[in-house]
């Protein structure tokens, strides 16, 4: 017993500062996208919108990743994962202010759910490589693991806040708080942590110390086409399951208690 806790006590002295601060960036933020996952469709039926129109936005916003994931890794390969992190993240502070503040017509809603959900790719898409330059090969299983369950974690705890904000919100803007006003504030939310979520990224990320010697690792050739291709397969299968039931969840809970 005390030689597994000495283990672990080593392991976790052992993980970098930077890798903490990445960490602390993907609870911020998840619970950021877990208020807006929630809040999201409640706010576009108060503003008289039905089922179909949470589909056609949750299809715009997937499209946007499906049109720009080549380019978006592009992009991480130009400016580095650190940078696209934070341009990500700003964008997306950016998409949810605007669309909150003026989207109101069905074509303004398309654009900024376009808008989002191409942030959203780009920052889940520099967070593998940049924890990737801070950890070692021997880390780097524990730290993806700490990620995946921090985002679940962090998924429970944003579903529970964004299920009371709009009623803690309410007395702010005099309304009920299923009025447009009051999720039009807590969804406000989502602008604020996404801007939290960018500070852990501020000042350098120290990359893992890599020696002169040039090993196995770095000698791995990139994944074949067809393999790629098995996973692109598996990932669109697990996704087409869940497109027809995910976008329409919270609109039954939205009509039901209309």
């Amino acid at each position: 017993m005390s030689l597994g806790v000495a283990r672990t006590r080593a392991m976790f002295r052992e993980i970098p500062g930077s890798v903490w601060r990445i960490l602390l960036h993907s609870l911020i933020f998840g619970l950021a996208l877990s208020v807006a996952d929630l809040l999201f469709n409640f706010y576009l039926v108060s503003l008289g919108y039905a089922a179909d129109t949470a589909g056609l936005l949750s299809t715009v916003a997937r499209a946007a990743g499906m049109l720009l994931g080549l380019p978006t890794g592009l992009l991480i390969d130009r400016i580095g994962a650190r940078s696209a992190l934070l341009l990500g993240l700003t964008i997306y502070a950016f998409g949810w202010a605007m669309l909150l503040l003026f989207a109101r017509e069905l074509w303004a809603l398309i654009v900024m759910q376009f808008v989002i959900g191409a942030a959203y790719l780009l920052t889940g898409n520099a967070v593998t490589p940049l924890l990737s330059m801070v950890t070692s090969e021997a880390q780097r299983t524990t730290v993806f693991g700490w990620n995946a369950t921090a985002a679940l974690i962090i998924g429970l705890l944003g579903s529970a806040v964004g299920g009371i904000l709009p009623s803690v919100v309410a007395p702010v803007v005099g309304g009920d708080p299923q009025s447009t006003a009051a999720y039009m504030l807590a969804l406000g939310s989502v602008v604020a942590l996404s801007v939290l979520a960018m500070v852990p990224l501020f000042g350098p990320l120290r990359a893992r110390r890599v020696t002169g010697e040039v090993t196995e690792d770095d000698q791995r050739a990139p994944l074949p086409l067809r393999q790629l291709a098995r996973f692109a397969i598996a990932r669109l299968c697990s996704a087409s399951a869940a497109g027809p039931f995910y976008p329409f969840r919270t609109c039954s809970f939205a009509s039901n208690s209309a």
